[in-house]
């Protein structure tokens, strides 16, 4: 019994080190560079990353963990023998994957609450740097989302578009927006933008 606790104990001082300290492998729980969760649960993840993620430290140590208590309370319950690791074990498996899902999850939810420049398209703003014919200036733009960002613009027929023109997103080309002039901003759009 007390080498489970042991094991259980060693388990939980490296978990709870990887958490404050990563456990110096870059792709623990990996999201990927692009900010998007590769779940294969879709069909289109990445099958060695989740194969590295169950192999990380973090995953071994709840392996650990889940064997050394399953263990140590079967060994006070007074159960004993060869099925005490096999369930063990399987209890730190499924407490690994569970732990993997979650932070999965919270990874997933934290990428999808930044805005993507195509979330500006068909959007409204307010040139904010006068676009010069044929040239670059820039727009501030509020996404569906609400988030308000300062981006460069084009207008999509060539000519010049003066500062605090309204404008309506048309199309996203290779970072850039490409905007139109409107007469005026909706009411939700000028509110937003106000702020």
């Amino acid at each position: 019994m007390y080498i489970y606790l042991a094991l259980a104990g060693a388990g939980l001082i490296f978990f709870v080190s990887s958490l404050f300290h990563g456990d110096g492998d870059a792709h623990d729980f990996h999201h990927g560079g692009d900010g998007h969760d590769h779940d294969s649960s879709d069909g289109n993840g990445d099958h060695g990353t989740q194969f590295r993620d169950f192999l990380s430290l973090r995953s071994i140590a709840l392996i650990c963990l889940g064997l050394g208590l399953t263990g140590a309370v079967m060994g006070a319950l007074g159960i004993f023998g060869f099925i005490v690791p096999i369930i063990g074990t399987a209890f730190g498996v499924l407490l690994a994957y569970m732990s993997i899902k979650a932070i999965r999850f919270m990874l997933k939810q934290e990428a999808t609450t930044t805005s993507s420049l195509d979330d500006f398209n068909g959007m409204n703003g307010v040139v904010s740097i006068e676009i010069p014919a044929d040239g670059i200036g820039q727009v501030c733009v509020t996404s569906f989302k609400g988030e308000g960002r300062y981006i460069t613009a084009r207008s999509t027929d060539g000519n010049s578009i003066a500062a605090d023109q309204p404008i309506e997103v048309v199309e996203v080309v290779n970072g850039e927006l490409k905007v139109r002039k409107v007469q005026s901003l909706p009411e939700s759009s000028s509110e937003v933008l106000s702020k």
